[in-house]
C-alpha cells in the first residue's frame, strides 16, 4: 500500500506540474497571439506611413523638376533681355544724339532757303 500511496503521490505531483506546465504554455500561446497581432498592426500602420511617404516623396520630385523647368525657362529667357551695361551704353549714345534736337529734311531745306532768302535781302 506505501507503493500505491507513493505512486499516487507521484502521480498527483506529476499532474500538477504537467497542469503548472499547461498554464505557462497557454500564457505563452497567449502573449504570441498578442505579439502576433500587434506585429500586425504595426506592419499595417508602417505600411500606410511608407505609402503616404512614398506619394509626398513622389509629389516633391514632381514640384522639383517643374521648378527646374521654371528656373531653365528662366535662364532662357533672361538671355534675350538686355543687360544693365547694355542698357548703360544704349542711353549714353541716346544722351549724345539728343535724338529730340534732330530735324526733319523739310525743315533743314527751309531753313537754308531763309537763310539763302536773307543774304539775297542783305546783298
Amino acid at each position: 500500500m506505501a507503493e500505491v500511496n507513493a505512486i499516487s503521490a507521484l502521480l498527483s505531483d506529476f499532474a500538477g506540474r504537467v497542469k503548472a506546465l499547461e498554464e505557462k504554455f497557454n500564457l505563452l500561446r497567449e502573449r504570441v497571439l498578442v505579439l502576433t497581432q500587434n506585429f500586425v498592426s504595426r506592419e499595417r500602420d508602417l505600411q500606410k506611413e511608407l505609402d503616404m511617404i512614398q506619394d509626398e516623396n513622389k509629389n516633391l520630385r514632381l514640384e522639383m523638376r517643374k521648378l527646374s523647368e521654371r528656373f531653365e525657362s528662366m535662364v532662357s529667357r533672361q538671355e534675350d533681355y538686355a543687360r544693365k551695361e547694355e542698357l548703360a551704353v544704349v542711353e549714353k549714345y541716346f544722351k549724345l544724339f539728343e535724338p529730340i534736337k534732330f530735324v526733319t529734311s523739310e525743315e533743314i531745306e527751309e531753313r537754308v532757303e531763309r537763310i539763302l532768302k536773307e543774304r539775297k535781302h542783305k546783298d
